[in-house]
């Protein structure tokens, strides 16, 4: 019987990286906290988990649209914008 698997520590909790700072807490269901007041970030819709209320939520189509439905991509992206922290899991 294969053996269970173990939960690696993380290294990295806080960090800013390309202007975009970013917290990463939790083991076995992870959070990704972005602060996100001085760039937007792209995201799939189903990953969100919450943001402030002066955060704000649109759509972002991207280019090469008839390629990536024929591909079974993503046609559009959520975009997350605005002064404060949104969370991912």
């Amino acid at each position: 019987m294969p053996s269970l698997p173990e939960l690696m520590p993380t290294q990295v909790s806080d960090e800013t990286f390309g202007g975009v700072t970013y917290h990463i807490a939790g083991e076995l269901v992870p959070v990704l906290s972005v602060d996100v007041t001085r760039m937007p970030v792209y995201f799939e819709h189903h990953i969100l988990l919450w943001k402030n209320s002066t955060i704000t939520i649109g759509l972002k189509s991207l280019k090469g649209a008839l390629k990536r439905m024929m591909a079974g991509m993503q046609i559009f992206v959520t975009e997350a914008s605005g002064a404060g922290i949104v969370a991912f899991s």
